[in-house]
């Protein structure tokens, strides 16, 4: 390498050099701005050292050869090197204030209880000064109270100093301490020295009050509103001289309670607004009890109306859920002593309120406490004369009822229904029952099956509607289905309410083969929980009543067969073999298709219960018969061996197998009944009748066997 190339080398290397110390310097002033601006103090750093200028093209001389091999010189350029651009600090970021660590036992105690202790204690110690002041007589009463004016003032603005050194906590307490002082020297001014008259005593607390709200609200202090609601509440006590002003109390209330309340949700302060809630219902309670009788209902409900809608449109469901509740409560309360039919009007307006808040912001059982507060308003007034008012309060409770299934029929055509709304229908129709039945059956027991029937039809309305507004996709089977119980509950409930005796029974029975039908159609097997009920009632009802319609037995004129027991026994019978039938209809459901086999035996058994008892009975009847008791023992026998009989009969007649293994059981059991038990105790005339039968019928039997002892084989592997 000649001398030109390495002077060009060491020049490029030297201008590396010297723009990596230049790029360096900038980095690290950069840094040391930034450190500046976290630490808040300054550092003095030297400004960063510019890039130098590009070399220049600097000639040299370079040889070369030329054609004929002679050496030639050659001008040529050193590159020129380009610098890199300058370096450009990355903008600075603002830094999020480091979170504050979680306050510490010992730190919260000496700091937030402490302060407030020693605030109460300060005030305790301004009040013995004042009563020794007084005692003592140091100090006139004027000079006492513009003294005591004077160092509450001062007591805030202190706590304002406070503040304004973040303070915080502390600056509470001072402010707290100073306006507890202004609230002790107005009502001192009042009640000891009497230098002012009432209304100013009051208006110039209400100053107070209004005055720590806007100390709460400028240093967003919880405990200062706080201590401003308390002083507030206790105004009008201190300064009363027992000359009680309903209207002026009712609406001074109002607006310190509803401002707190308002307050508390423009600073998100739920603790104040569940204080304010509170306070609010307690007062008004009070004053409802003290009252509310000789100031008049319309008052009361005029403010009940009031402080229901100052929390009614609170941003946290639950508070509106309990305001809802309280003042249907409160607002029958008012009717206590005397019934009115306004109260019918009063109640649907609130319990209407009610819907209209749940659906516009959507809040979670709200349609349960509209419910709820109209039956309270309905339960806590007095009760009327039910025969003079009976259309207005069947008018007033049916239109409850009814809004409530027609509010969850157009919640569910929003998408927006909820398992609280449908709650609330069930809750609805079931108090709405209850209560009308009570209003009805003084006059009209004779409709109230009908009656129950009307709410029944109401509900499968529901379910109806419920599952045709909303689309395919989005369908839940939840309302629907719950209507359909409801529905079938009432159903249920009518018939021991309009039919009596043995008719209740088969009302039943024909109901449950009806759900179960329906079940089948609808291919919903959740249908025949419903009809598992009804046929459980029935059947008890059977075994425990309808069985014992003809004990003691009746001597004479006993109709076999045709009878209201056998009847109801019959129709139980083929209501579980229809039900038997149709839920055998259900392939993809094994326990549908087992209660299918249980319905199926219930139904023989009951069978061949009932025809004992009818032909017991007929022998207890007749008094013509020698040896009833061995006669009763045959006719047991005979019924069980023709019954297997006809099984195994119908068992080959349908290809199925069940019906022919019943069919060798009965046999089974008459067998053993006959030479276990007949055998030693008939009488030989019977004896030898009960041998003949049944021989007969257990050969006829084993000729059907035989008969078909071919197929047997094809028939088994037919059923498999």
């Amino acid at each position: 390498m000649d001398t030109n190339e390495q002077v060009r080398q060491i020049a490029i290397r030297l201008r590396e050099i010297e723009d990596a110390n230049a790029a360096l310097t900038r980095r690290v002033f950069s840094l040391e701005t930034e450190l500046s601006k976290v630490t808040g103090s300054p550092i003095h750093v030297q400004p960063p050292i510019a890039a130098p200028p590009p070399l220049p093209s600097v000639p040299v001389m370079a040889t070369t050869l030329d054609e004929r091999g002679i050496v030639v010189p050659l001008e040529a350029e050193v590159p020129t090197y380009t610098a890199p651009p300058p370096f450009q600090p990355v903008p600075s970021v603002p830094q999020a204030d480091a979170p504050t660590p979680p306050p510490t036992i010992e730190g919260n105690f000496g700091l937030t209880w402490i302060n407030r202790i020693g605030v109460l204690t300060l005030v305790l110690g301004v009040g013995f000064f004042f009563k020794y002041m007084v005692d003592n007589d140091w100090i006139g009463p004027s000079g006492r109270v513009m003294l005591g004016v004077l160092a509450g003032l001062l007591t805030i603005w202190f706590g304002d100093r406070l503040w304004h050194k973040d303070q915080k906590t502390f600056a509470q307490g001072v402010q707290a301490l100073g306006t507890s002082i202004l609230y002790l020297s107005f009502f001192a001014a009042f009640r000891f020295y009497e230098l002012i008259p009432q209304s100013v005593a009051f208006v110039l607390m209400l100053v107070t009050t209004l005055m720590t709200g806007a100390l709460a609200l400028r240093y967003n202090a919880q405990a200062t509103l706080a201590l401003g609601m308390i002083s507030g509440w206790c105004t009008p006590f201190l300064l009363s001289k027992g000359e009680p002003n309903d209207l002026f109390f009712l609406s001074y209330m109002l607006l310190l309670n509803g401002g707190a309340a308002i307050i508390s949700r423009m600073r998100g302060w739920t603790s104040i607004e569940i204080v304010a809630l509170v306070a609010t219902w307690v007062f008004h309670l009070a004053w409802t009890e003290n009252r509310s009788r000789i100031a008049g209902r319309n008052l009361s409900v005029l403010f009940t109306m009031l402080n229901y809608a100052v929390f009614a449109v609170s941003s946290h469901g639950w508070i509106v859920v309990i305001a809802q509740l309280i003042a249907g409560l409160l607002l029958g309360y008012s009717y206590n002593k005397e019934w009115n039919s306004v109260v019918l009007l009063v109640g649907f307006l609130h319990f209407l309120a009610g819907l209209f808040l749940t659906n516009r912001n959507k809040i979670a059982g709200g349609a349960l406490a509209a419910v709820g507060g109209f039956w309270l308003c309905q339960a806590t007034a007095d009760q009327p004369d039910r025969l003079q008012h009976l259309s207005e309060l069947m008018l007033g409770y049916t239109a409850a009822f009814l809004t409530t299934l027609a509010f969850v029929v157009y919640r569910a055509t929003k998408d927006s229904v909820q398992r609280l709304d449908l709650a609330a229908a069930s809750l609805c129709g079931v108090i709405y029952f209850t209560a009308s039945y009570d209003l009805l059956v003084p006059e009209y027991k004779a409709y109230l099956g009908l009656f129950t029937v009307a709410v029944a039809a109401c509900y499968l309305a529901l379910g109806y509607a419920l599952y045709n507004v909303t689309p395919a996709e989005k369908r839940d089977t939840t309302g629907p289905l719950l209507a359909a119980g409801l529905a079938l509950a009432f159903l249920a409930l009518a018939v021991p309410i309009q039919l009596t005796g043995y008719r209740i029974t088969i009302g039943w029975a024909i109901q449950a083969g009806a759900l179960t039908w329906i079940a089948y159609k609808l291919r919903d097997s959740r249908i025949v929980i419903g009809s598992a009920i009804l046929y459980f009632l029935a059947v008890s009802r059977l075994g425990s009543i309808d069985s014992l319609l003809y004990w003691p037995p009746i001597e004479g004129g006993y109709a076999l067969f045709f009878n209201p027991r056998f009847i109801t026994f019959l129709v139980t019978c083929l209501s579980l073999w229809f039900s038997a039938w149709c839920a055998s209809k259900f392939e993809e459901h094994k326990p549908i298709k087992t209660a299918a086999g249980i319905a199926y035996l219930l139904g023989h058994f009951l069978m061949i219960w009932a025809l004992h008892l009818e032909l017991f009975a007929y022998v207890d009847s007749r008094l013509d018969f020698n040896s009833p008791t061995s006669l009763k023992t045959l006719i047991s026998s005979i019924i069980l061996a023709g019954y297997g009989m006809l099984f195994i009969s119908f068992g080959f007649a349908r290809r199925a197998a069940l019906p022919r293994i019943l069919g060798l059981i009965l046999f089974g059991i008459v067998i053993l009944k006959l030479y276990l038990y007949d055998i030693w105790l008939l009488d030989r005339i019977y004896r030898m009748i009960a041998f003949i039968a049944l021989g007969g019928i257990l050969l006829g039997g084993s000729y059907l066997y035989s008969r078909f002892r071919d197929k047997l084989t094809t028939l088994i592997r037919d059923t498999e």
